[in-house]
């Protein structure tokens, strides 16, 4: 029987939020014949009331095998890489704290992985929902296509979710694990699989609901300091998907990047004209 192994990283989790997410894994764990862990690392010590919670969740998985860890304060990269190395299974699934999968999610998955032994890592598509689990009226569609395609929408815009990230345990075998980039971890593990060689597709089918709420991460990191994170990814993208033009105009793109670290979509705009030349 095949293990999967989902982690989520915790910081002050939302009580709410928190169990409807791990109730979701633990529906979703009935609809395939595999063995499911879930490792919850909690950044920092917890509200005694998520502490309770978890302890009753712990009793309440009946299919899936629940564990929770209290890490030092690590921050979420640190977290993510203790939770890598405790986790013996043959996949390893992402899944934040305040999102929730959808019943087929892990099914759909494995049938893929188990037919396509060259793709190391896959993503899906997500459904955007409040924090009243309300659809929104903008929803974000990620591009399915296979590495080299995927290396270029990643020059514009992140090619995979995150949160619906679905692997192959032995891909961090080789020394890779996620670095500390502010608000961009995710963009750089996929850059450094890339490098090693590793082939990624991202499916049309949709397998998670994906929370927007005013008590994101993402949202409670500076604006600045995202976008400088994004731009030094995207100019290591460039490099691999365009050699010549990042040796080209290396420095003048590093300028453009350092001269208004806030004007992305300006960055963006002239990277678009450079490759449609």
């Amino acid at each position: 029987m095949q293990k999967i192994c989902v982690l989520i990283p915790c910081y002050k989790p939302s009580k709410k939020f928190l169990w409807e997410s791990i109730s979701s894994l633990e529906f979703a764990s009935f609809q395939h014949n595999v063995e499911i862990s879930i490792l919850i690392g909690l950044d920092g010590e917890p509200d005694p009331e998520i502490h309770l919670i978890l302890e009753v969740l712990k009793k309440k998985c009946r299919k899936s095998k629940l564990n929770f860890i209290i890490f030092p304060k690590v921050g979420i990269v640190g977290t993510l890489n203790s939770l890598i190395k405790l986790a013996d299974c043959d996949f390893i699934a992402r899944q934040d704290c305040d999102d929730m999968s959808l019943p087929m999610r892990f099914k759909i998955a494995l049938d893929f992985m188990n037919s396509h032994s060259e793709v190391s890592f896959i993503g899906t598509q997500t459904i955007r929902i409040n924090e009243f689990s309300q659809p929104l009226w903008f929803q974000k569609t990620y591009p399915t296509k296979m590495l080299h395609q995927m290396i270029y929408s990643s020059i514009y815009n992140n090619p995979i979710s995150h949160p619906t990230l679905f692997l192959r345990r032995s891909v961090f075998d080789s020394a890779i694990q996620y670095r500390n980039v502010c608000g961009a971890e995710d963009w750089h593990l996929y850059n450094d699989l890339w490098f090693r060689g590793h082939k990624s597709y991202s499916l049309n089918n949709t397998s998670l609901l994906y929370r927007i709420h005013s008590g994101q991460l993402t949202k409670k990191l500076l604006s600045k300091e995202i976008r400088k994170a994004e731009q030094n990814y995207t100019l290591e993208a460039l490099k691999i998907a365009y050699p010549s033009i990042y040796n080209r105009y290396y420095y003048f793109l590093k300028f453009l990047s350092r001269t208004n670290p806030l004007s992305y979509p300006n960055f963006l705009s002239v990277l678009h004209k450079m490759l449609s030349k």
